[in-house]
């Protein structure tokens, strides 16, 4: 998860963050440089944030009068998941965050 350059903060609660004072989130240039100085080198950086907004928008999990069949991580994340849930599918669409697939190697010469 990445913090979008020049756009406005997220809107919150988001799953892992309750507020923003708890929310860390980088730039895409800002995760780059921080691994590139950390010794890794990229072998791919592919922004998947459309396909997720995607699967986002197609997923409806089936209930039964207002009641969830499936289970949910309302169970594990509490009570406020629904909003956090929607609040991190708001800041997808709205291109304040996004979400990158990477894939690093960490260069030989470089401590660990």
């Amino acid at each position: 998860m990445l913090r979008v350059d020049g756009e406005p903060e997220p809107f919150y609660p988001v799953p892992w963050a309750e507020k923003p004072e708890n929310s860390f989130l980088l730039t895409q240039a800002q995760t780059r440089s921080v691994l590139q100085e950390s010794g890794f080198v990229f072998l791919k950086w592919i922004d998947v944030t459309d396909e997720i907004v995607q699967w986002i928008e197609s997923v409806r999990l089936p209930s039964v009068q207002g009641t969830e069949i499936a289970p949910s991580l309302k169970i594990a994340m509490g009570e406020r998941f629904p909003e956090m849930a929607a609040n991190f599918a708001r800041n997808l669409r709205q291109g304040r965050l996004n979400l990158v697939m990477a894939v690093c190697i960490k260069q030989h010469d470089q401590p660990c």
